[in-house]
């Protein structure tokens, strides 16, 4: 009987820390961490050579993809349902956003095709 207990235990501690460790390594999660943290607006939450993904509060929404889009020099050519076409001199890119968590807005930026 204790030594089924014990399992238990240390089957329940196993997946518990699983589900934590799987959450802190997630860039959403981290992103929630850095804006709590942080007085910034957007905070980048992850990169790869072709897309870039930013997580703001949904109360700052639109602003701040904009505000953002402005200072890498890109201006906002439309905007189509949650998606946001940007252009600059050297081309154009897509913005799709995404709400997270009720709070929160993803926005994925990719090169537009």
């Amino acid at each position: 009987m204790k030594r089924s207990k014990f399992i238990i235990l240390l089957v329940t501690i196993s997946l518990f820390s699983i589900v934590i460790l799987t959450l802190i390594n997630s860039p959403s999660v981290m992103g929630i961490i850095k804006l709590q943290l942080s007085n910034k607006d957007i905070v980048e939450i992850a990169a790869s050579s072709t897309s870039h993904s930013y997580m703001s509060k949904s109360t700052h929404s639109d602003r701040v993809i904009t505000d953002l889009m402005g200072n890498k020099g890109f201006k906002l050519m439309d905007k189509q349902g949650s998606s946001y076409f940007f252009e600059n001199k050297d081309g154009r890119v897509i913005v799709s956003k995404k709400n997270y968590a009720k709070k929160y807005t993803i926005w994925k930026i990719e090169p537009h095709k």
